[in-house]
Protein backbone atom coordinates (compact mmCIF):
# COMPACT_ATOMS: atom_id res chain seq x y z
CA UNK A 1 0.00 0.00 0.00
CA UNK A 2 0.99 3.54 -0.65
CA UNK A 3 2.25 6.11 2.11
CA UNK A 4 -1.15 8.15 1.98
CA UNK A 5 -3.52 8.93 4.76
CA UNK A 6 -4.96 5.71 6.23
CA UNK A 7 -9.42 5.20 5.34
CA UNK A 8 -11.23 7.78 6.73
CA UNK A 9 -8.40 9.87 7.84
CA UNK A 10 -8.07 13.21 6.67
CA UNK A 11 -5.09 14.05 5.14
CA UNK A 12 -1.96 15.70 6.77
CA UNK A 13 -1.84 19.88 6.45
CA UNK A 14 0.16 21.04 3.90
CA UNK A 15 3.74 21.83 4.96
CA UNK A 16 5.69 24.86 4.15
CA UNK A 17 5.75 29.00 4.27
CA UNK A 18 2.20 30.19 5.34
CA UNK A 19 1.06 32.59 3.01
CA UNK A 20 1.98 36.42 3.77
CA UNK A 21 -0.81 38.00 5.91
CA UNK A 22 -3.19 40.08 3.63
CA UNK A 23 -3.41 43.95 4.97
CA UNK A 24 -5.51 46.50 4.01
CA UNK A 25 -4.69 50.13 5.25
CA UNK A 26 -7.75 52.45 4.82
CA UNK A 27 -6.53 56.01 5.56
CA UNK A 28 -6.89 59.02 3.91
CA UNK A 29 -3.50 60.18 4.08
CA UNK A 30 -0.97 59.44 1.34
CA UNK A 31 2.11 60.02 3.24
CA UNK A 32 0.34 57.72 6.24
CA UNK A 33 -0.96 54.84 3.69
CA UNK A 34 2.89 54.68 2.07
CA UNK A 35 4.81 54.80 5.49
CA UNK A 36 2.42 51.67 7.02
CA UNK A 37 2.58 49.76 3.74
CA UNK A 38 6.09 50.43 3.60
CA UNK A 39 6.68 48.73 7.57
CA UNK A 40 4.18 46.04 6.95
CA UNK A 41 5.85 44.79 3.52
CA UNK A 42 8.89 44.97 5.76
CA UNK A 43 7.42 42.88 8.10
CA UNK A 44 6.12 40.06 5.31
CA UNK A 45 2.82 41.06 4.71
CA UNK A 46 0.62 41.56 1.39
CA UNK A 47 -0.34 44.92 1.30
CA UNK A 48 -3.44 46.76 -0.12
CA UNK A 49 -4.78 50.27 0.07
CA UNK A 50 -7.87 52.23 0.11
CA UNK A 51 -7.77 56.32 -0.33
CA UNK A 52 -11.51 56.38 1.82
CA UNK A 53 -13.58 54.09 4.04
CA UNK A 54 -16.01 53.72 0.92
CA UNK A 55 -13.27 52.43 -1.38
CA UNK A 56 -11.71 50.28 1.70
CA UNK A 57 -15.41 48.13 2.42
CA UNK A 58 -15.44 47.87 -1.62
CA UNK A 59 -11.73 45.97 -1.25
CA UNK A 60 -12.50 44.36 1.39
CA UNK A 61 -15.80 42.79 -0.39
CA UNK A 62 -13.98 42.19 -3.46
CA UNK A 63 -11.28 40.19 -1.35
CA UNK A 64 -11.49 39.45 2.24
CA UNK A 65 -8.40 41.22 4.30
CA UNK A 66 -6.81 39.14 7.39
CA UNK A 67 -6.89 42.26 9.09
CA UNK A 68 -7.81 46.15 8.12
CA UNK A 69 -6.22 48.91 9.18
CA UNK A 70 -8.36 51.88 9.29
CA UNK A 71 -8.14 55.53 10.17
CA UNK A 72 -11.40 57.26 11.55
CA UNK A 73 -11.29 60.78 10.23
CA UNK A 74 -11.68 60.12 6.22
CA UNK A 75 -14.05 61.54 3.68
CA UNK A 76 -16.61 60.16 1.91
CA UNK A 77 -17.14 57.58 4.91
CA UNK A 78 -15.39 57.26 7.97
CA UNK A 79 -13.76 54.69 10.06
CA UNK A 80 -16.91 54.52 12.21
CA UNK A 81 -19.24 53.75 9.25
CA UNK A 82 -16.31 51.33 7.66
CA UNK A 83 -16.90 49.71 11.37
CA UNK A 84 -20.50 49.37 11.09
CA UNK A 85 -20.60 48.40 7.76
CA UNK A 86 -18.10 45.77 8.46
CA UNK A 87 -19.86 44.18 11.72
CA UNK A 88 -23.10 44.12 9.69
CA UNK A 89 -21.95 42.08 6.41
CA UNK A 90 -21.88 38.62 7.44
CA UNK A 91 -18.66 37.87 5.45
CA UNK A 92 -16.72 40.71 6.94
CA UNK A 93 -18.23 40.55 10.17
CA UNK A 94 -14.88 38.52 11.62
CA UNK A 95 -12.09 40.85 9.90
CA UNK A 96 -10.08 42.18 12.85
CA UNK A 97 -9.54 45.51 12.55
CA UNK A 98 -6.75 47.79 14.15
CA UNK A 99 -7.96 51.29 14.11
CA UNK A 100 -4.67 53.80 13.46
CA UNK A 101 -5.80 57.10 14.52
CA UNK A 102 -4.73 60.80 15.51
CA UNK A 103 -7.99 61.68 16.88
CA UNK A 104 -9.09 62.56 20.58
CA UNK A 105 -11.64 59.59 21.42
CA UNK A 106 -14.60 60.97 23.85
CA UNK A 107 -15.24 58.36 26.50
CA UNK A 108 -18.29 56.70 23.81
CA UNK A 109 -16.09 56.21 20.82
CA UNK A 110 -13.64 54.35 23.11
CA UNK A 111 -16.60 52.32 24.08
CA UNK A 112 -17.83 51.91 20.88
CA UNK A 113 -14.22 51.07 19.28
CA UNK A 114 -13.81 48.83 22.90
CA UNK A 115 -16.30 46.91 21.36
CA UNK A 116 -15.89 46.79 17.60
CA UNK A 117 -12.06 46.93 17.49
CA UNK A 118 -9.18 44.65 18.53
CA UNK A 119 -6.87 47.28 19.05
CA UNK A 120 -6.86 51.29 18.83
CA UNK A 121 -3.27 52.47 18.19
CA UNK A 122 -2.73 56.37 18.40
CA UNK A 123 -0.56 57.50 14.99
CA UNK A 124 3.24 58.22 16.44
CA UNK A 125 2.34 56.17 20.35
CA UNK A 126 4.49 52.95 19.25
CA UNK A 127 7.12 52.22 17.10
CA UNK A 128 6.99 51.31 13.56
CA UNK A 129 7.93 47.49 14.26
CA UNK A 130 5.89 47.45 17.33
CA UNK A 131 3.12 48.34 15.15
CA UNK A 132 3.82 46.03 12.58
CA UNK A 133 4.05 43.19 15.04
CA UNK A 134 0.66 44.31 17.23
CA UNK A 135 -0.65 44.32 13.07
CA UNK A 136 0.24 40.86 12.51
CA UNK A 137 -0.48 39.02 15.35
CA UNK A 138 -4.28 40.54 15.05
CA UNK A 139 -4.01 38.82 11.16
CA UNK A 140 -2.54 35.40 12.50
CA UNK A 141 -5.06 35.36 15.32
CA UNK A 142 -2.13 34.92 18.10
Amino acid sequence: RGAGPAAGEPPAAPTGPRPPADVLVVDDDPDARRITAQVLRGAGAAVRLAPDGEAGLAAMRKRRPDVAVLDLMMPVLDGFGVLAAMRADPRLRGVPVIVLTTKALTPAERDYLGRTAERVLEKGEYRLSDMATLILRAATGR
